[in-house]
Order: C-alpha cells, then sequence, then structure tokens
C-alpha cells in the first residue's frame, strides 16, 4: 500500500515537469536571478516615464490657462502719447489721447486723468473728434481732469484714433506722472460692463531752462549762485555740467563763455 502511494506520488511530481536536481546548471540559475532583478528597474522606468507624462500634462495645462487669461485682456485700450514727453520749466506740451478698439465697436468713454499739480499744470483738456458727442464737459480740478464722450446712434467708433489732447505745462524739474484713474470707463455694443482692457500713462520730464547760456540753476538768470556752481564744476572737472561748449572737457573757453554770459546778464 505505502509503495504503491509513493509510485502515485512520483507519477504526479513527473506530471510536473520540474526539472531534476542533477539537470539544473548554476548559469541557469544566474540567468532567472537576472531576470528577477530586471523586473523592478523596468518597473522604476515605467514609473518615471508615467510621471513625466503627468507633468507635461500639467505643464501643458497652465500654459492653456496662461493663453485664456492673455486672451481675456483684448479690448480698447487708452494711451497717453508719447509715452514720455520733456520741457522746460514754464514749457508747455501737448500730450495726446489716444483710443484702440481692438475688436469691438465703441459708443462711449468716460476719461479721469490724475497727475501731480506740484510739478504739472493740466491747462486744457480738449476732446477729439472721433466720439463727438459730448456727454459731460472737460473739468480740470487739481489733481484730477476729467470728460465724458460718445457717439450718436447711427456712428458707433471703430478703430484707432485720438480721442482727445492734453495741453500740460512743467513747473518744476524732475518727473512726474499722468495716469488713467480706476474709475476710467470704455462702453462698447454688445457689452454691459466696462471693456477696457487696459490703459498706458504718459510721463513728463521737467528740466532746466538751458536756453540761456551760464543757467546753471535753471532759474532764468545769470547771477552770483551760477558763478559759484561753475567754479565748482571748474576744480572738480565735472564735465557734464561745466562743459558749455559741449566739447568733452572743462577748460578756459568754458570759463570764457561763462564770463560772457554773465557780463551780458549783468550790463547796466
Amino acid at each position: 500500500m505505502i509503495e504503491k502511494q509513493q509510485k502515485n506520488d512520483t507519477n504526479a511530481i513527473a506530471d510536473l515537469n520540474l526539472p531534476h536536481p542533477d539537470t539544473i546548471h548554476p548559469h541557469e540559475v544566474a540567468s532567472q536571478i537576472r531576470k528577477t532583478r530586471t523586473f523592478p528597474i523596468i518597473s522604476i522606468i515605467t514609473m518615471g516615464i508615467f510621471a513625466l507624462i503627468i507633468g507635461l500634462s500639467v505643464f501643458s495645462l497652465n500654459s492653456s490657462k496662461e493663453i485664456r487669461s492673455k486672451a481675456s485682456l483684448t479690448g480698447p485700450t487708452l494711451a497717453l502719447t508719447p509715452a514720455q514727453a520733456s520741457g522746460a520749466i514754464g514749457e508747455t506740451i501737448t500730450v495726446g489721447i489716444t483710443l484702440t478698439t481692438d475688436t469691438d465697436t465703441v459708443s462711449a468713454a468716460q476719461i479721469h486723468l490724475t497727475y501731480d499739480p506740484s510739478s504739472v499744470q493740466i491747462t486744457a483738456l480738449t476732446p477729439g473728434s472721433i466720439l463727438p458727442v459730448i456727454l459731460h464737459p472737460a473739468e480740470i480740478a487739481p489733481p484730477n481732469a476729467t470728460m465724458t464722450l460718445g457717439v450718436t446712434p447711427t456712428a458707433p467708433f471703430h478703430g484707432s484714433g485720438i480721442l482727445g489732447s492734453l495741453t500740460v505745462k512743467i513747473l518744476k524739474n524732475g518727473s512726474s506722472n499722468l495716469q488713467f484713474a480706476s474709475d476710467t470707463e470704455v462702453a462698447v455694443i454688445g457689452k454691459a460692463t466696462n471693456a477696457l482692457a487696459r490703459s498706458t500713462g504718459n510721463t513728463v520730464m521737467g528740466g532746466s531752462n538751458t536756453t540761456i547760456v551760464g543757467d546753471l540753476t535753471g532759474d532764468g538768470k545769470v547771477t552770483i549762485v551760477d558763478y559759484t556752481l561753475f567754479m565748482n564744476y571748474w576744480f572738480l572737472k565735472n564735465i557734464e555740467k561745466g562743459d558749455l561748449n559741449h566739447d568733452g572737457k572743462i577748460g578756459v573757453i568754458d570759463y570764457t563763455i561763462f564770463m560772457n554770459a554773465w557780463n551780458d546778464a549783468n550790463k547796466q
């Protein structure tokens, strides 16, 4: 009975097709080990590729959001032109107000500008021709300047043009900014909210009045103060401020130019 059971067990093992211990070679065992070790490496590479795909997907999504965000900024724009203007103290300059509608059609615009009244003075705010209907006349109340313009019902505006202009008087040296206030609005056909996409202001640079030779303080006169300044520039070799003939150096010729200006300004 026992011998029969052992024979059955031997037959069952044979049916499994297991290799006999005497037939297993060392290099086959090593091959199996290498295959076992290779599996984790393949898994790591697969996981890395998967992570890279996820990262690229996130980047693409963020880029799409950024593009959509930029696209949302399309619409009418306002700008003060030129972006930078300069002049001497007391000089008057003109700054334009430009409207560009992009793909929209504009029916009205409410302009509100702010500025520093100690640096510049707005003496006039004049409407242009592209929005011919004056809904609220120009009003200058430092530090603000406002006006509201519109179109006739049959002639809305589309394109780019001069909405108006500013006459600005420079009061002192240095830079001063003219800006559109936050309540500046542009109305377009088909939209019930403020359609203004962006606005760009202007910088006015006030400089010394250099029309009078030797006037180094910019007060319109040649005085003992200018003489003192010039002599300081002379001894310090300050070419930038003391080079009156603009030859790249400060010397006897510059001194002669200044003394001639001094004599002309102080003739009895």
